[in-house]
């Protein structure tokens, strides 16, 4: 970063507000991110591709079936 911008951001009220405001994720981001982090140690199965055709096969087939 340079020097400028470090000044900016440490002088600039609206940057320094915007730095310190923090939002609180609603419950469906929160359970995305548990999902994901159940998938990412294994606890929940996930599917891969070797192809972005075989992914979108496979989520036309979802959406025929359902």
């Amino acid at each position: 970063m340079a020097k400028t911008a470090i000044i900016n951001v440490r002088t600039d009220p609206e940057i320094r507000e915007f730095d310190l405001y923090r939002e609180i994720p609603n419950e469906t981001t929160i359970a995305a991110m548990k999902e994901a982090d159940d998938i990412i140690s294994g606890k929940i199965e996930s599917k891969s591709y070797s192809s972005f055709q075989d992914m979108l096969a496979d989520a036309l087939e979802d959406e025929e079936e359902g």
